[in-house]
């Protein structure tokens, strides 16, 4: 069965009186309403969130609204996630998130709980900032990490791209 994962953007959840989402963007999970129907014309977006930004308190979990276009890849049984993000210095981050669980939920009775991350940190290697150029723009939209192996098959590299927001501040 495909699974999505999006970004679930919803300004009307953002935490104005302390009761709500810290973030206005965090990450759901989507999947087919009949997945027989070869054109997979109807989704439904689960009841709960996959991965909020979290506490916003922590310098590493950037900045609120600055929190989008996951991307998944499975390796040796565990699942990767990586996030796009910025940082409080208006620099891209790149949040990762693993899981060993490849329903992407638990199940507790009727309810299914889909927060199965554990979030693993900021994977923008320190030689980005330390030749950081505005150019590079503000959040790392897009992030991919791909595996890239040598001729011979022996050696295996990850190549990580993102695609630089422009600065606007």
């Amino acid at each position: 069965i495909p699974i999505l994962f999006i970004t679930a953007g919803n300004d009307k959840r953002v935490d104005v009186d302390g009761t709500s989402l810290l973030s206005n963007q965090n990450i759901a999970i989507v999947t087919p309403k009949d997945p027989t129907d070869p054109n997979l014309t109807e989704w439904v977006v689960a009841d709960s969130l996959s991965v909020e930004q979290g506490d916003l308190s922590e310098s590493v979990r950037g900045v609120a609204g600055e929190f989008r276009d996951p991307q998944i890849f499975e390796e040796d049984g565990v699942y990767y996630m990586v996030i796009c993000g910025r940082d409080e210095n208006s620099k891209p981050m790149i949040h990762l998130y693993t899981t060993e669980n490849g329903d992407f939920y638990t199940q507790e009775g009727d309810q299914k709980n889909y927060k199965v991350w554990t979030y693993r940190g900021n994977i923008m290697p320190q030689t980005f900032y330390d030749n950081y150029e505005e150019k590079f723009g503000m959040s790392a939209e897009l992030p991919n990490i791909a595996p890239l192996y040598s001729e011979d098959g022996k050696t295996k590299k990850y190549i990580l791209c993102f695609a630089p927001s422009p600065n606007t501040e």
